[in-house]
């Protein structure tokens, strides 16, 4: 670790990072690439003066082109890997997408084919064109479209890891979810404006796992949209009930901190129809992902299926609480369990996980059916089981 930065130390850091999450050793992970993030950025910073997307043909030469490349992706990969490791101000990420110093990711076809391209754009060139943003929201720059969703999920993640509603000012009136103007509606817009730079044959459901299997897209196709959709489920599951023990109608958080603003007419069916929509279609992509001899055995998906499985599970318990509209809830939480217990032979964070649900579920089903047992209770009452959530 003390000599010059090189590709293949940065990719077995990325690798250990990985290694260590699935063994459900967080700090571990963080730790691990931490230190290749900081060997990526000195990397970098060798290569200063000659940057990537500039490097005369002579210098790329030397190289090569493809393995230039392969050190750009390298980098990408360790923004995402500390995207994934970070927990808000208690572990945070160290990369920024506009501070990356790298152009974006060639596209597949190019890459592929060993291809030049006649011009490599920055992250802020993208951002900052829409006609670029519509080009990038392709099949062939999934690379690219995926790092940029792993970046506003960490942002969302981050806002519920520091608290999220019960951060200071988050229960003001100027900060109630249906004001344009207030953060949560500022990272739901980043997370919508994401969405609508992608090509519909990106979109689930309006485009099929089967049909990326065949082109051999499935693994990002399905990493893509569980990114959309667990986003989704972060941000509005923060304002509902924790334990609706006298709810007959979707509705926000009934314990503190509770929002000081009234909610217009329609925002809470919206909400709670968004919310378990999203747990939904977490479930449909991993049973499509079996179905095509495609499944995702890594530690994001577990969590992405983790997290749907405590939704779904909440709705079978409540279902008054999205009006009786998620029918298959308990089906769909018995696919969630069944995928869980076969990640366990794989990777040691989903017993916790399984752990996890086994309780969720136990005290959902015990509140459904007696809920003068408790109607004194709170979120404060299961503050563990919460966080864990």
């Amino acid at each position: 670790l003390m000599h010059p930065p090189n590709i293949k130390t940065i990719q077995a850091l990325v690798v250990t990072s990985l290694f260590e999450w699935g063994q459900g050793v967080g700090y571990r992970a963080w730790m691990w690439i931490g230190m290749a993030v900081r060997m990526a950025q000195s990397l970098v910073a060798m290569r200063a003066e000659t940057p990537y997307f500039k490097r005369s043909a002579a210098v790329a030469k030397t190289f090569g082109d493809e393995a230039c490349e392969r050190e750009n992706r390298t980098i990408w990969s360790c923004f995402v890997v500390d995207k994934f490791m970070s927990c808000g101000s208690r572990r945070p990420a160290t990369m920024t997408i506009e501070g990356l110093g790298v152009p974006l990711p060639l596209g597949e076809q190019d890459y592929a084919f060993g291809s030049r391209p006649t011009a490599r754009h920055t992250y802020k060139n993208v951002r900052d064109s829409p006609s670029l943003q519509k080009a990038y929201g392709t099949v062939e720059h999934h690379f690219y479209v995926l790092c940029r969703g792993i970046d506003i999920w960490s942002k969302i993640y981050g806002w519920v890891a520091d608290g999220g509603r019960a951060i200071p000012g988050m229960t003001d009136p100027e900060n109630a979810p249906w004001i344009e103007s207030s953060f949560w509606n500022g990272l739901r817009k980043e997370l919508l404006d994401w969405r609508d730079t992608q090509e519909d044959r990106m979109k689930y459901p309006r485009a099929k796992v089967a049909v990326h299997a065949v082109f051999g897209h499935a693994e990002v196709f399905a990493l893509i949209n569980l990114t959309y959709y667990l986003s989704i489920i972060f941000l509005r599951r923060e304002y509902i009930p924790f334990l609706p023990v006298a709810e007959t109608a979707p509705r926000g958080p009934i314990d503190p901190p509770l929002l000081t603003a009234v909610a217009p007419a329609g925002w809470w069916d919206e909400n709670a129809a968004e919310l378990f929509d999203a747990a939904a279609q977490i479930t449909y992509i991993t049973e499509e992902l079996l179905q095509a001899n495609a499944p995702l055995m890594m530690p994001y998906a577990g969590f992405c299926v983790y997290t749907a499985a405590a939704m779904n599970l909440y709705i079978t318990a409540f279902p008054d609480l999205n009006h009786g509209r998620s029918t298959h809830a308990a089906s769909l939480a018995e696919c969630n369990i069944k995928y869980l217990r076969e990640l366990q032979s794989v990777w040691k964070i989903a017993d916790e996980w399984v752990s996890v649900i086994s309780h969720a579920r136990s005290l959902f089903q015990r509140v459904a059916s007696n809920k003068t047992e408790f109607k004194d209770k709170c979120r404060q009452d299961y503050a563990h089981l919460e966080n864990s959530m």
